[in-house]
């Protein structure tokens, strides 16, 4: 004796849609954690690079969200006025990796890409320093002495410490 079942059509096309649904919404959520991700990453998680804890990190870090951002974009308009290039630093860098491993060792050849990143470096900051500057001229005599108490907050706090499961602090 054999026993035959006939799949329930109304039952297969249901479980169908509910698991792309499902599949779905799974989708989404997946999304949603990675977008979240890199929202914490881009506004106050840890930084891409440690220029943050150098000496300029005192100047910045004293900004309030809203002009670290306003301050930003001026320093890249400024820049691009003047045609920085980073791709050139990057060819730099790879012409210093291959200066490194040269035999022999071409020590003022070193010294000499060095330099030009150097200069190129001092470029921007000049840059950045400018438009900062613009920036605080503009600030009535309270806003400049409140800088100056974050200023010196900061610098009491030292430099930020990092850890995996807390944000750093601002």
């Amino acid at each position: 004796m054999t026993l035959e079942t006939k799949p329930n059509k109304g039952t297969s096309r249901g479980r169908r849609i509910l698991l792309i649904a499902s599949l779905g919404l799974n989708i989404l959520v997946l999304f949603v954690v990675i977008g979240a991700a890199v929202g914490i990453q881009r506004h106050g998680g840890s930084p891409r690079s440690s220029s943050m804890d150098g000496p300029g990190a005192v100047y910045v870090r004293a900004l309030e969200f809203d002009d670290k951002r306003a301050l930003g974009r001026e320093i890249r308009k400024a820049q691009r006025e003047l045609k920085v290039n980073h791709k050139e630093d990057r060819v730099l860098i790879e012409d210093m990796a291959s200066v490194l491993r040269s035999t022999p060792f071409d020590v003022e050849m070193l010294k000499s890409v060095r330099a030009t990143l150097n200069e190129k470096s001092a470029l921007r900051r000049q840059v950045a320093f400018d438009v900062w500057l613009s920036y605080v001229e503009e600030m009535s005599a309270e806003d400049r002495e409140a800088y100056a108490d974050r200023m010196l907050e900061v610098l009491e706090k030292g430099p930020r410490k990092y850890k995996k499961d807390k944000p750093p602090r601002d």
